[in-house]
């Protein structure tokens, strides 16, 4: 099962991640003010998806 998850998170669309990699961006402008929440949101974004972190920051 976790196999075929990883398989397929590499086909997810390419405008698909920019466009959760420009959110991600959004939001950590947005807490530039406190590190802590800056790190609080890009660990809720990893949490909740963690193929498209995955893609956004390594890809």
């Amino acid at each position: 099962m976790e196999q075929e998850t990883l398989n397929l998170s590499n086909y997810y669309p390419c405008c698909l991640v920019k466009a959760i990699a420009a959110d991600q961006s959004n939001a950590i402008a947005r807490s530039i003010y406190s590190p802590q929440s800056e790190l609080t949101i890009m660990l809720t974004h990893f949490w909740k998806n963690p193929s498209y972190s995955y893609l956004v920051h390594f890809g």
